[in-house]
């Protein structure tokens, strides 16, 4: 394992691309974005890495795709949380453990605050992704972005506005060491299965069960991404 820099992937590079114009205000906020075939002539690539760009602004918290209506950006972003986003893509496969060391401080407490917190439509928030990850997996995907938006939802359901904003900073990071671990044949079903533990405590607000089982969730995934990435945590 070496520590060359990770090359940006082309739907990044667009995502980059329609952020900086947002924070620039040549996308208005509360708008809607031009339609993906005017995004793909703009940038001059495929309408399938327009579509996996806004997926992946979706899953931040940075835009909204309404079926049938188009893509709006959304009305509170801040610019700062925006102009991190490519500063973040730039970082090495190797900050990935150090994301995962923060995360094992962090999530299993937002998990426990959430079980006590959590709203009804918390509940159907974080239903609904898990319901998408499981049919992804079904159709022999890894479910990334409704993995994301689980664990960006579980954030919301805190009240805490300073987690959400954290976990849409790293939204980047995050979903590149999806992108490894998930990509490990069985971790997909298995990663579910946690998740699904996670969903229980938190419906039965019962926090002390919400932090174990995260904390056993980013113990499996710390197995996988080490052994993915080729390199021992000492």
């Amino acid at each position: 394992m070496n520590n060359v820099i990770k090359r940006v992937k082309l739907y990044e590079e667009v995502m980059c691309k329609i952020e900086e114009f947002i924070a620039k205000g040549k996308f208005k906020k509360g708008s809607k974005l031009p339609s993906a075939e005017s995004l793909a002539s703009m940038f001059g690539v495929s309408r399938i890495v327009v579509r996996e760009a806004l997926r992946l602004l979706e899953s931040m918290g940075i835009v909204d795709i309404i079926p049938g209506k188009g893509t709006f950006i959304k009305n509170n972003l801040d610019n700062s949380c925006l102009a991190s986003i490519g500063v973040v893509l730039q970082s090495s496969r190797e900050l990935l453990l150090d994301l995962l060391e923060f995360r094992e401080v962090i999530e299993p407490g937002i998990a426990a605050v959430a079980a006590v917190r959590r709203t009804a439509e918390d509940l159907e928030s974080l239903r609904n992704y898990l319901s998408e990850m499981e049919e992804e997996i079904r159709e022999g995907k890894l479910g990334i972005n409704s993995s994301l938006g689980f664990h960006l939802a579980l954030a919301k359901a805190t009240g805490n506005p300073i987690f959400t904003r954290i976990m849409l900073l790293l939204g980047v990071m995050l979903r590149e060491s999806r992108e490894i671990s998930l990509s490990v044949p069985g971790r997909p079903e298995k990663a579910l299965r946690e998740h699904l533990e996670i969903l229980r405590a938190i419906e039965a607000r019962d926090p002390e069960n919400a932090e174990k089982s995260m904390k056993e969730h980013l113990k499996n995934l710390r197995e996988t991404l080490t052994h993915a990435l080729g390199k021992e945590w000492d």
